[in-house]
């Protein structure tokens, strides 16, 4: 009976319900369901008959009454299957024989009829045999598997839609305007995650995986840093081969001059005694200390005040607006804050005398101040026009009240700090091209500048402005280099010396680290004399600023490079890179430290501001 209804096609029962019929459809179960059981028993009788006709004579004519009787029944019964309409003693024979039918064959027959119940039972046997549904749970974004535990773990929003955790935050956080549900479009943020532990999923290792991703970093950090040492290199060769043969040369004359002049031998000893070199010193930088500066990631200038021991670092508030932290060195442990503007600092520039102890600061605003050191209050406040204000530079000669202010039109607006409400004057270099003034340095009066100058740097050219009298307001336009894309500048005013870096350009396929200094040629106009290039990989896309020490009668010069992620120090008198640190975080700027006893290296992140020795070996 079972194996009846089990096989029975509900598909078509189904689609013969959807016409309506379902009198006809249960006269159909009913004839088909009394038609096997008549069958069934009809053989069992025969069966029966078959065995007892042999072993009981005497019976003979009342078995073979009960057989005619039972093959009339059953002919009778097969006539009944073959016609199409049914007597009505017929239909009550066949109600009075499915009413016969015991509890457990009811039952499938009232579940044949009902769909929803048939859909029910066939979803609790699937359960049962271990057909959970959630064994195809996946991410509706990148229709892939989601994971128990990793970065693509089952998840889900407030909404209920389930997600890979990786796919679903990328997904809020990067793309615009995208605070919804990718599938039912309701609101959702990225604290409405909510993890979910699903009964069962599919099983994933992905520890190869995870392994050659490492495998594949770890390569390509040694490889930028073999290509990086291995330009060195080349540089060094090419050094030192043109070296070889100007020594050379210079051998081959000093020979000819012994065997033609007779010059006496002593002068070949004193040449030789001369020609002798020493060991040169090898630099090194050793991490001493880190300084936090600030929990919110906004540092990005610092500047250290020789004449009076401070080291000043832009930093964010812990109010709206942006300040300075002023530390006392060598410790920097106490430290002061000074609020400066709304804005970000982007200059700063320190008075040259003790008696002032000024300092002013240029941020993206249409105003500049000026502040004491003492009392840590704004002095004056100077707004030259529309234009906001990129840099700044305080006179480096005590005896004037000159401030200099770059604005990001191209112009350099000189102001009597005595008088902050008067432009005194106003510089542009380049009326035809606008572009920020992205760095401002003061040249103090020496032989070669009697009368002092001035350095500015636009992002694509270098000028020197000479005044032409002392104390005069008119001075003369020098281009010291053009047709580059500059970054910043550092000079140096005890031997005037002056980096320059430039970004790549469309003759230069690197960053470049140029260490020069000032002079005056024949016609005694003011020139840039480059001494030596440093490259560094590739460019730069964030702007940061290079550094130059002088120590022992050398230059060096740190430089941070933003690919391989590596502080680098530069050594001018072997003209080659000597060291490299890993900073895993891009270093804005940095600066010398110069102490009675050592001489220090301040590297600034966006949080942290590191302190390095430099040490001296042989």
């Amino acid at each position: 009976m079972s194996l009846f209804f089990e096989n029975y096609d509900y598909d078509g029962y189904a689609s013969s319900a959807g016409n309506g019929s379902g009198n006809e459809l249960y006269d159909d179960l009913n004839s088909r369901w009394t038609s096997s059981v008549y069958s069934t028993s009809s053989d069992s009788l025969t069966s029966a008959t078959s065995s007892n006709s042999s072993s009981d004579t005497d019976i003979s004519s009342g078995s073979g009454t009960e057989s005619s009787s039972s093959s009339s029944s059953s002919i009778s019964h097969d006539s009944e299957r073959e016609d199409d309409d049914d007597t009505p003693m017929q239909s009550s024979s066949r109600d009075s024989s499915v009413a016969n039918v015991s509890g457990q064959q009811h039952i499938n027959i009232t579940t044949a009829l009902n769909p929803r119940k048939e859909k029910a039972r066939l979803t609790l046997q699937a359960r049962k045999n271990g057909e959970d549904d959630e064994s195809s749970l996946s991410c509706s974004l990148c229709l892939l598997n989601c994971e128990m535990l990793g970065d693509h773990r089952l998840c889900s929003l407030k909404c209920g839609h389930f997600f890979g955790e990786s796919c679903l935050r990328k997904r809020l956080k990067e793309t615009p305007g995208s605070n919804v549900c990718p599938d039912c479009k309701a609101k959702a943020r990225v604290r409405h995650i909510r993890y979910l532990y699903a009964k069962r999923l599919v099983a994933i290792d992905r520890t190869e995986e995870v392994r050659v991703r490492d495998q594949l970093n770890q390569e390509r950090t040694r490889t930028q840093i073999l290509q990086f040492e291995l330009d060195s290199l080349k540089t060094s060769y090419l050094q030192v081969t043109q070296k070889m043969q100007s020594l050379a040369a210079a051998n081959e004359s000093l020979k000819e001059m012994l065997q033609h002049k007779g010059i006496p031998s002593t002068f070949n000893m004193k040449a030789n005694e001369e020609m002798i070199s020493t060991n040169p010193l090898t630099y090194k930088l050793i991490l001493d200390k880190k300084i936090p500066i600030s929990s919110k990631a906004c540092c990005r200038v610092m500047k250290y005040d020789d004449r009076r021991s401070k080291l000043i670092i832009s930093q964010k508030g812990f109010f709206p607006g942006y300040g300075l932290r002023i530390m006392n060195a060598p410790g920097f442990e106490n430290s002061n804050y000074l609020y400066t503007s709304q804005k970000m600092v982007c200059d700063i520039s320190l008075s040259p005398g003790n008696e002032q102890n000024l300092i002013a600061v240029a941020s993206k605003e249409r105003t500049s101040k000026l502040f004491d050191m003492r009392n840590f209050q704004a002095v004056t406040v100077f707004k030259p026009g529309k234009e906001s204000i990129r840099s700044c530079a305080i006179s480096c000669n005590e005896s004037e009240s000159k401030l200099y202010l770059g604005s990001t039109h191209g112009s350099v607006y000189l102001y009597d700090t005595r008088n902050p409400g008067t432009i005194v004057n106003e510089y542009n270099p380049e009326p035809d091209r606008i572009g920020a003034i992205i760095q401002i340095e003061t040249v103090p009066k020496c032989e070669l500048f009697p009368h002092g100058g001035l350095i500015v740097c636009k992002i694509s050219s270098l000028w020197f402005l000479e005044p032409r009298v002392e104390n005069d307001c008119a001075v003369e336009l020098t281009c010291l280099l053009s047709e580059a894309n500059f970054v910043s500048i550092n000079y140096n005013s005890q031997n005037r010396s002056l980096l320059v870096q430039a970004d790549i350009s469309a003759d230069q396929p690197r960053v470049r680290h140029i260490l020069g200094y000032l002079t005056r040629d024949k016609n005694n106009v003011p020139i840039y004399q480059t001494d030596v290039v440093f490259f560094a990989l590739t460019s730069n896309p964030v702007a940061t600023r290079s550094t130059q020490i002088q120590i022992n009668s050398n230059t060096l010069v740190v430089a941070y490079m933003q690919d391989p992620k590596l502080l680098a120090l530069y050594d001018k008198n072997s003209e080659q890179s000597i060291q490299s640190h890993p900073m895993s975080k891009v270093v804005y700027d940095a600066c010398p430290i110069y102490t009675s006893e050592f001489t220090y290296l301040a590297a600034l992140n966006k949080s942290k501001c590191f302190l390095y020795k430099v040490t001296s070996s042989t």
